[in-house]
């Protein structure tokens, strides 16, 4: 593999990644800098590593700034 990654756009397929329940290509999702992979059809979705700890930085960085605005509206 080259040392550039192909462009991953919302419903590009990766035929390495399949649902372990369906058995068909799961899509890429990213939301907020986070890339799942979801299956079209029984929306299950597989996590690669660091991307649990990517979701939990963001909710963690969601929750700093909702508390920030609640402070100011006092």
């Amino acid at each position: 593999m080259g040392l550039f990654k192909k462009k991953i756009t919302y419903d590009d397929h990766d035929p390495e990644i399949e649902c372990p329940r369906c058995n068909i290509p799961m899509i890429k999702k990213t939301r907020h800098g986070v890339t799942i992979d979801k299956c079209k059809k029984c929306e299950g979705i597989w996590l690669d590593g660091g991307e649990i700890e990517n979701i939990l930085i963001k909710v963690q960085e969601e929750q700093k700034k909702f508390k920030e605005k609640q402070k100011k509206k006092k």
